[in-house]
């Protein structure tokens, strides 16, 4: 097959067009590509930070529960010590009154 100067010519003007072409679908997808990797990478790294910075705050919540629970529980003491001596004085005032009107009486013994 014997190339003419027709078909030359069509051929220079063609291949270069069609290799620009094809190169640009290739570097058009390494850039793609690459980017995709990037971007999936940035993903993960985001991803785990907002769990990372999820699972410390609610630590610190807990943390604040436990803390808060904990502060109630001793109000509650020392509002029942508080109660307890109250009522062991009334207690006391009761028996120290019983026995003083009835100190002098005597039993049946």
């Amino acid at each position: 097959m014997i190339l003419s100067e027709k078909n030359v010519s069509r051929l220079t003007v063609l291949l270069p067009s069609f290799s620009i072409l094809v190169l640009s679908v290739i570097l058009t997808y390494a850039i793609i590509s690459y980017q995709n990797f990037f971007l999936e990478k940035e993903f993960e790294e985001d991803k785990n930070s907002y769990i990372k910075n999820q699972k410390s705050i609610i630590q610190n919540e807990v943390s604040k529960i436990f803390d808060l629970i904990d502060f109630k529980n001793k109000v509650i003491q020392i509002r029942l010590q508080k109660k307890v001596e109250n009522e062991m004085k009334s207690f006391y005032s009761i028996v120290e009154s019983v026995y003083l009107t009835y100190k002098d009486t005597k039993t049946k013994e």
